[in-house]
């Protein structure tokens, strides 16, 4: 072990396993105060001008902030190898973290590429297969590598925003590495970090589906790591005559809902809302006189959001959660954001239908899976807690079925279930109460 001058030492640059060293902020804190426990692992440079580090990268960039800040330590304590084949170097490097089991398969692939770049690709799966590596999983990795290359890196940015627990497994990288269209890989990816798809369901949301369904609830981080790719929000046109607000209250018809009445309508609308044909009204537009600032976003009172919605209850406090799922299995969750009308979020474009829901309850404010399927023509529903990821199946309970309703008096949308006669209240302050 020597001492190597800190200004003189560099990572090794053909074998940075890390995509990214968070913890050097900490390990510089470390450092400082019990100054450098576990040497590094360093080699004379080719030029003969310094050193490259291999392994104790990490600990090499604390040192480094430290010297940059203070001057201190002056220098970074390292075994010193001589003479050894790059193949060995990498072997030992990758046996050093992949024993440790602490780097991403992300990390993994960029890895065995720039190794390939340094040697022959044999020599590479020969120095693998000693440490317990499948030849041909070597193999697929370096080609993954070669087709995706600089997307790695943007590809590790998407991975740490997903959902906690995502991480891009070799199938995921497979799919990926087929899409040829830059913009369409990034957002393919982040639909399924953020769902939190293992492979067989990501395989799944994008066999015979268009983008447009795959991406239609991307989440709002994409914009900021792909700005030029960011999809510009459409905002709606004022009325001409700022004193008269319409409101439209859409209800999409359901083709098994056809023989259901029609949305209840203000008496004031009289025979006009007669003359609309039962099975082709779409939405009731209403007139009424602005008396204050928020009436823009404000539904009229008693107008239910969609005559019939099906519901699933929150495994945790009850809160009820609405939801649609259509004959293509779209699934569709409701979101209750103060007056306005709700929004639709297409979260699982894919039979499957299996997302994550985070209560509306406020109070409660957990997280549960919901689960939906057509079953013989069926709708068949299910949640469950978060934690219970292993009882996956076809889902055999019924879904709650109720209406939605804005309720001026109490400023707030009403979810009303049908037999029962139990009902909830989500109030424009966020509250949520049986009623």
């Amino acid at each position: 072990m020597v001492a190597l001058p800190t200004k003189l030492c560099e990572p090794h640059p053909d074998l940075q396993t890390r995509l990214k060293y968070d913890q050097v902020d900490a390990l510089a804190e470390d450092i400082k105060v019990h100054g450098q426990l576990q040497p590094g692992r360093a080699v004379e440079r080719p030029d003969g001008t310094g050193y490259f580090v291999y392994m104790g990268i990490g600990r090499l960039l604390a040192v480094k902030k430290l010297f940059e800040k203070d001057g201190e330590p002056k220098s970074y304590y390292a075994l010193l190898d001589e003479g050894l084949p790059f193949v060995e170097l990498f072997s030992r490097s990758m046996s050093e973290n992949l024993k440790r089991r602490n780097l991403s398969v992300l990390e993994e692939v960029r890895s065995f590429y720039l190794a390939s770049l340094k040697a022959d690709e044999d020599e590479i799966v020969a120095a693998s297969a000693k440490i317990g590596e499948e030849p041909s999983m070597v193999r697929k990795r370096i080609e993954l590598a070669r087709i995706l290359g600089d997307k790695l890196g943007r590809l590790y940015e998407v991975e740490r925003r997903g959902r906690a627990g995502f991480s891009f497994q070799l199938g995921h990288l497979d799919v990926l590495s087929k899409i040829s269209d830059e913009k369409e890989l990034y957002e393919f990816a982040a639909g399924a970090a953020n769902a939190g798809f293992n492979v067989k369901e990501f395989q799944n949301s994008l066999k015979n589906k268009s983008i447009d369904k795959m991406v239609s609830g991307l989440p709002e981080w994409f914009g900021e790591l792909f700005p030029e790719y960011a999809r510009k929000e459409e905002k709606p046109s004022l009325p001409t005559d700022m004193n008269v607000v319409q409101h439209v209250v859409m209800a999409p018809i359901d083709p098994r809902e056809k023989n259901k009445p029609d949305l209840p309508t203000p008496s004031s609308q009289g025979a006009k809302d007669d003359a609309i044909p039962d099975t082709t009204k779409q939405a009731v537009a209403i007139s009424t006189t602005k008396t204050d600032p928020t009436a823009a976003s404000q539904p009229p009172a008693g107008v239910p959001y969609k005559e019939s919605l099906h519901f699933a209850a929150c495994p945790y406090c009850g809160a009820m959660t609405p939801f649609e799922l259509k004959e293509d299995s779209e699934l569709t969750l409701i979101r209750f954001r103060g007056a306005a009308v709700p929004e639709k979020e297409a979260v699982a474009p894919e039979g499957s239908c299996r997302t994550v829901r985070t209560c509306l309850n406020p109070v409660c404010g957990e997280e549960f899976w919901v689960w939906a399927a057509w079953v013989n023509d069926e709708l068949r529903a299910e949640t469950k807690r978060r934690d219970e990821e292993g009882w996956f199946r076809v889902p055999s309970g019924s879904p709650v079925v109720g209406s939605v309703t804005w309720d001026k008096s109490r400023g707030s949308w009403v979810v009303k279930e049908e037999g029962s006669g139990k009902a909830y209240a989500y109030g424009e302050d966020g509250k949520f109460a049986s009623i």
